[in-house]
């Protein structure tokens, strides 16, 4: 019979642990502090609402939304990067509002009144079809010329975000003819609003400063014709044509305002000393574009500016605008990384964040996500960085 050794090791053990300063120690590892960026790429709609309020509980708050295209065979989905927040900071309320057969608009307008805010880029339209309805009409009710597209469904979305830590928002919506954006009225931009973003035709403005429209400070009704002399909308997507309209427009005294990708505001100053020099770039790859930013020493991207083409006949086109940056500021340098997937996404956006990269922007198409991170010289960066991409 096999006899167990353990009685006598522990037998011999005990005069080593009946010593004095001789006792059991567990080590616990620290855990890893959390990460700064949470990406959620999902194809179920149904569930964004619960995914969001899970991650938002952990301290996070979306920055960035990129719809995911679908189709009547292929669902809809959202990517979704989320930032981690200061501490104490109010976790963020999330509704995903949607729309079938018609505008989501009247839904920002209603939840704006409660607190909610326009997740911007968020808004997005998917089109489905009735196959049932289609079948039906085919088979059963044997019609001879059957119009299919007439069953197609189309389900508008918006993504709406509340938090004691956010300011309340005011929106107006401008239904525009297509191609026709600059044509919508600039009054709204006298009174304190941005633009937001479109969904749809329709322009979405914004005003979470809280300054008060025109005619409530007095009695002299606002000229559209004075706003105009004051405000100009850019909205082309020939970024040949949008360089010769900015080096104009910087030449009259105008200086870009706010943008939402095509759509760039300008707002004229009154002193002579106010000017700057613009650079629309265009690149048909993600390396291209990142070697072109880099390349434009002295010039920092504008926020809300980056756009992404995709044509039957030029295919894919990445567009950014930069601006002059001040000499004795700090210089700025970009990477622009292109994913399949969000776990990935989220594994290089971390390893970027801890070498002082933040995130800019980002696009989403069927093959993949794009996102643009920037770092100013000011930021120290590890060694690691100096290796090649």
């Amino acid at each position: 019979m096999r006899h167990s050794r353990l009685p006598v090791l522990l037998f011999l053990a005990l005069p080593f642990l009946a010593l004095p300063g001789v006792s059991a120690q567990t080590f616990i590892p620290h855990p890893p502090p959390p990460p700064r960026y949470v990406v959620l790429d999902t194809r179920r709609l149904t569930t964004v609402k619960e995914e969001l309020t899970l991650v938002a509980m952990q301290g996070y708050r979306a920055i960035d939304v990129a719809p995911r295209p679908g189709n009547a065979l292929w669902p809809a989905g959202m990517t979704i990067i989320l930032e981690k927040q200061p501490e104490g900071a109010a976790p963020p309320e999330y509704i995903l509002a949607e729309e079938k057969n018609g505008p989501a608009i009247h839904h920002l307008l209603n939840f704006a009144q409660v607190g909610f805010r326009y997740v911007r880029n968020s808004a997005f339209v998917h089109q489905g079809h009735d196959f049932l309805g289609d079948f039906l009409a085919t088979a059963v009710w044997g019609e001879k010329h059957v119009q299919h597209e007439k069953y197609d469904t189309f389900t508008n979305y918006v993504l709406l975000e509340r938090s004691k830590d956010f300011a309340g928002c005011q929106y107006r919506a401008q239904l525009t003819d297509p191609g026709k954006e600059t044509l919508v009225p600039k009054h709204h931009f006298a009174e304190g609003f941005q633009i937001a973003g479109k969904i749809g035709n329709t322009v979405i403005f914004e005003n979470c400063a809280g300054s008060k429209p025109v005619w409530e400070d007095t009695e002299v009704p606002l000229s559209e014709s004075d706003a105009a002399e004051r405000f100009r909308l850019l909205a082309t997507g020939d970024y040949k044509k949008r360089q010769n309209q900015l080096t104009e427009a910087a030449s009259q005294g105008f200086l870009v305002s706010h943008a939402s990708g095509n759509l760039i505001c300008l707002t004229k100053r009154d002193f002579s000393d106010a000017t700057s020099v613009y650079k629309s770039l265009a690149a048909k790859t993600e390396e291209e574009m990142e070697k072109k930013m880099n390349d434009a020493a002295g010039f920092r991207m504008l926020p809300e500016t980056l756009a992404r083409k995709n044509s039957f006949w030029s295919g894919v086109e990445y567009q950014i605008v930069m601006e002059k940056a001040a000499a004795d500021g700090p210089q700025y340098r970009y990477r622009v990384l292109r994913e399949k997937n969000g776990n990935d996404l989220q594994n290089s956006l971390n390893l970027l964040s801890d070498m002082g990269y933040e995130v800019k922007g980002m696009n989403r198409d069927a093959m993949g996500i794009t996102v643009l991170m920037e770092k100013s010289n000011e930021t120290e960066v590890p060694v690691i960085e100096r290796k090649e991409k």
